[in-house]
């Protein structure tokens, strides 16, 4: 396992953290230096991450989304070594394809999905996506809570980005309520082309991709400002955002599911059963 000495203060609160994203341009797996804002080639995936995707780690595996809107959502796992794509499954939903999907996190064992139950821009469903890609618990939020971007602390609180349609200056930061169906709003966002894609937490630290400012922030998990901000090589195309040493962490030191992750889940069935 590996240690690393961190720094506190904000100029270097990133020291010593390394992420993977996806340049959905070339299709390639990339490894993010969050010291230096250095982003290298870390392998093809062999496969069309086509307008967007997100990264995901369960249970020590690195897993990617792809979207191409409108048409089919697909399920990858991904070795982080190489790069390459190692499975594939269509994402489906009740028996049918799901057509659109943006945010993607994992509690540490469960993959969760937002999308979009009939075609439309709205990413407004939360639902637990198995690795065979089916989608099950689904949670409709109807009221319109776009899931552009997904994360979920390790007390099981999620926590939702939506970036408004049109206008790359705002956006919302939300926490969302799966038992009550509802949202609350952390944070308004009126930052010019500010446009996170992905969340991933280590420990109690929030961090997010932004594809629009080329950008690696850290986000403070309880109020939602931006913390610090990396400068990341210019000219690419980044979306998904995973932590590095989950997979590493997670393979070789399995951890117990703790109460709040099962309890997620358990209310996922609850809500299941209930409206059937």
């Amino acid at each position: 396992m590996k240690i690393f000495l961190i720094i506190l203060s904000y100029g270097t609160l990133l020291h010593g953290l390394s992420f993977f994203s996806m340049n959905v341009a070339t299709d390639e797996l990339v490894h993010i230096d969050a010291n230096t804002g250095n982003v290298t080639v870390v392998g093809n995936l062999g496969v069309d991450i086509a307008t967007g995707g997100d990264l995901a780690i369960a249970n020590g595996k690195l897993y990617a989304i792809s979207t191409n809107p409108f048409s089919r959502v697909d399920l990858f796992e991904v070795n982080e070594n190489t790069g390459a794509a190692i499975s594939a499954n269509q994402v489906t939903f009740s028996g049918g394809a799901v057509t659109h999907a943006e945010g993607f996190a994992s509690d540490g064992e469960n993959l969760f999905l937002g999308f979009s139950r009939n075609s439309t821009s709205s990413s407004n469903t939360f639902g637990q996506v198995l690795t065979d890609g089916s989608v099950v618990g689904e949670v409709n939020f109807s009221s319109g809570r776009d899931i552009d971007a997904l994360g979920i602390d390790k007390s099981g609180v999620i926590y939702q980005f939506d970036g408004f349609v049109g206008d790359t200056n705002n956006g919302n930061l939300h926490i969302l309520d799966i038992n009550n169906v509802s949202s609350s709003l952390l944070k308004n966002y009126s930052i010019s082309n500010f446009r996170m894609n992905d969340f991933v937490f280590t420990n109690d630290r929030l961090f997010a991709i932004d594809h629009k400012r080329l950008e690696l922030h850290e986000i403070d998990p309880n109020n939602g400002d931006v913390l610090v901000s990396v400068d990341l090589n210019p000219g690419i195309s980044l979306s998904g955002l995973a932590l590095a040493d989950d997979i590493i962490t997670t393979a070789t030191n399995p951890i117990p599911e703790p109460s709040s992750w099962a309890l997620l889940a358990l209310a996922l069935t609850f809500l299941v059963r209930t409206r059937r």
